[in-house]
């Protein structure tokens, strides 16, 4: 009876083991991706930050090596741009506003902490806008303001 007794207690206590072991081999698993995620958003991030801010480097780079010339031509007044340099300046200036913007995307897009946050101060933002602004107005009205209503308390 002893031995029955002993003999189930092991088998407890190994399943027990096993269990925890899974558990711990399952959260690494879990770390491992949201590492893995986190590795492919900076890369995404870096390597749009690299292809829209080219265009700027080579105008820069442009400018510096025409410095001479420019100064050389500037009292005849004959030096013009090249039509080039004009556009990719509009491409520079165009390329840099939309990796600005695509990075929140990413963001948005990745990581839903993030995205629950962003969405959560979005819907604050709007009811505390939408209240209007007179000295009655409390931070109490505004903490009231939920998901569907425009005012919260502010409403009669």
């Amino acid at each position: 009876m002893k031995r029955r007794r002993a003999k189930a207690a092991r088998m407890t206590h190994n399943s027990t083991k096993m269990a925890n072991s899974s558990a711990v081999t399952s959260n690494a698993h879990q770390d491992s991706e949201v590492e893995n995620r986190q590795a492919l958003v900076l890369f995404a991030i870096v390597l749009l930050f690299l292809m829209c801010n080219v265009p700027r480097i080579a105008l820069n780079t442009y400018e510096v090596l025409t410095l001479d010339q420019f100064q050389k031509n500037r009292d005849n007044e004959c030096f013009v741009l090249p039509v080039w340099v004009q556009s990719v300046s509009v491409l520079s200036l165009t390329a840099i506003t939309i990796n600005s913007s695509v990075n929140l995307l990413i963001y948005c897009v990745v990581n839903s902490a993030f995205r629950a946050e962003f969405l959560a101060r979005g819907r604050s933002l709007r009811c505390s806008s939408s209240t209007p602004s007179t000295s009655a107005t409390t931070r109490t009205e505004l903490k009231e303001c939920r998901p569907g209503t425009k005012t919260g308390a502010a409403q009669v």
